[in-house]
């Protein structure tokens, strides 16, 4: 075969050269746009309506406020129920305690 014949038009599967149009570490350092942070800190909050408020509800009003430093699209929504899950949590765990034990 020639060189630059049917080998520069097809890679193996055994050929580690990448296509021109960039390489390999620029596809694997691009950032990624995710909800990482936003999602972690809505759980935290809807958690924070039930269970340690006091815990996880500030929690998840500090990964929401870094969720929206990177500019993740819902980051307001986890702000909310942070808040939400802290402030509500708090209030039905004062309204249980004193039904139980005032």
């Amino acid at each position: 075969m020639p060189n630059g014949g049917l080998r520069g038009k097809f890679l193996s599967p055994f050929d580690h050269h990448q296509p021109s149009g960039g390489t390999m570490s620029d596809t694997q350092s691009t950032p990624q746009s995710g909800n990482t942070f936003s999602i972690i800190a809505i759980v935290l909050g809807a958690i924070g309506f039930i269970l340690l408020p006091i815990v996880l509800g500030p929690a998840a009003i500090i990964l929401a406020v870094i969720a929206k430093n990177k500019k993740e699209k819902l980051a307001n929504v986890a702000l909310a129920v942070g808040i939400l899950g802290t402030v509500i949590g708090m209030i039905l765990g004062a309204i249980i305690g004193a039904t139980f034990f005032g």
